[in-house]
């Protein structure tokens, strides 16, 4: 009985994710940052972020190759810690 129950739940389930759309993220840009690293002249390596940041990712679950993703960021945001 609980076999017949679990293929019937599959059966009924299955057709839904067949036939889904892609699924859109967006990125929460409270809770994200973009970080790099700059060597100079080989001895000193500037590390820096982005304080706004801006993304969107778009899911494709049956077609992988058409996911995309679309990020950006504030250029006045950046940030070294560098005072001058």
């Amino acid at each position: 009985m609980k076999l017949i129950i679990k293929i019937l739940v599959i059966c009924l389930c299955l057709p839904t994710f067949l036939f889904a759309k892609p699924l859109s993220y967006t990125v929460n840009s409270s809770h994200s940052t973009v970080g790099f690293s700059v060597k100079n002249m080989r001895s000193m390596t500037v590390k820096g972020q982005f304080k706004t940041v801006t993304g969107n990712v778009l899911f494709d679950a049956k077609n992988p190759k058409k996911t995309r993703f679309e990020g950006g960021v504030l250029a006045r945001t950046i940030n070294t810690k560098n005072k001058t």
